[in-house]
C-alpha cells in the first residue's frame, strides 16, 4: 500500500514542482501544514484530501484509504482500510467497463426515423446499465459504508 509521502511526492512530480512548498501553494495550505503531514503530526483535511486528488487524478476515497490506513494502530483495521481500496479498485474498474459498454452501445445505434422505437432501445439501456451499477456496486457499498 502506497504512503502518504509517495502521495505528496507524486503530487510533486505531477505538478513539475521541486519541494513541499510549492505543492503547500498549489493545494492552498501553508509549507508547515505538509511539513506537519509529512511528520505525521497531522493529516490532510477534506479540502487539502479533494485538491491532492485533483492534481493526482485520482479519487479522494482513494486517498483516504491510504491515509487511513498508514494511521491504522491495529492489524485489523489496517486489513479494513486494505480491502477497502481493493474493492474501490475492483468497484472502478467495473463502472469502466459499464461506462465502455454502454457508450458502444449508444455510438452503435443507428439513427431513425422513428423517434418512439429510438426512445424504447433508449430506455432499455438505462434499465440495463442501471442493473449492471447495482451489481457492481451494491455489495461494495454496503461493505465499506461509513
Amino acid at each position: 500500500m502506497q504512503t502518504l509521502d509517495e502521495v505528496l511526492n507524486e503530487a510533486i512530480k505531477r505538478l513539475e514542482k521541486q519541494n513541499d512548498s510549492s505543492l503547500a501553494r498549489a493545494i492552498g495550505v501553508t509549507h508547515v501544514t505538509v511539513h506537519n503531514w509529512r511528520t505525521r503530526r497531522s493529516t490532510p483535511d477534506n479540502f487539502a484530501l479533494v485538491q491532492l486528488a485533483k492534481i493526482l487524478g485520482r479519487s479522494p476515497l482513494e486517498l483516504l484509504g491510504i491515509i487511513e490506513g498508514e494511521k491504522a494502530k491495529t492489524d485489523e483495521r489496517k486489513e479494513y482500510w486494505q480491502d477497502f481500496l481493493a474493492g474501490l479498485l475492483d468497484t472502478t474498474k467495473k463502472l469502466g467497463v459499464i461506462g465502455a459498454i454502454t457508450c458502444a452501445s449508444f455510438t452503435a445505434t443507428t439513427p431513425r426515423a422513428d423517434a418512439q422505437q429510438t426512445s424504447q432501445e433508449i430506455n432499455g439501456m438505462y434499465i440495463m446499465l442501471k442493473r449492471l451499477l447495482r451489481r457492481a456496486l451494491g455489495k461494495r457499498l454496503v461493505k465499506f459504508a461509513i
